[in-house]
């Protein structure tokens, strides 16, 4: 995968009731600023429920993520190691594993390419 994005890891930094009632909160990696974001001041602050620090986790995350996500080809290999053994010795393979293998290489293609594209 050629990443293009700002390498990780990323973290959330904020400073709420700034001058003026503006919060501040940026997501910060270790060579830059990769997104700033103010609010407050008769609009909604930041950072300020569960739900927003939950999705500032996730998003500080993302680059993790996307990095734990299995090579969708290697998964496809090991489903089609599977097949055989399931083939040649059907008391091995008891499941139908490969199944799953195929259904998660897909998933990994499917959000590879919503992050990368």
């Amino acid at each position: 995968m050629d990443a293009q994005h700002t390498p990780g890891p990323w973290h959330w930094w904020t400073k709420p009731d700034r001058p003026k009632g503006y919060d501040l909160a940026k997501l910060l990696s270790p060579t830059r600023e990769v997104l700033s974001m103010y609010g407050g001041a008769g609009k909604k602050a930041l950072g300020r429920t569960s739900e927003d620090i939950a999705n500032a986790k996730l998003i500080a995350a993302a680059p993790d993520l996307l990095a734990a996500i299995p090579e969708p080809d290697k998964l496809e290999t090991l489903a089609a190691w599977f097949d055989i053994m399931q083939e040649k010795r059907p008391e091995w393979v008891k499941t139908d594993v490969q199944t799953d293998l195929r259904a998660w290489a897909a998933k990994a293609r499917a959000a590879i390419a919503k992050a990368t594209t």
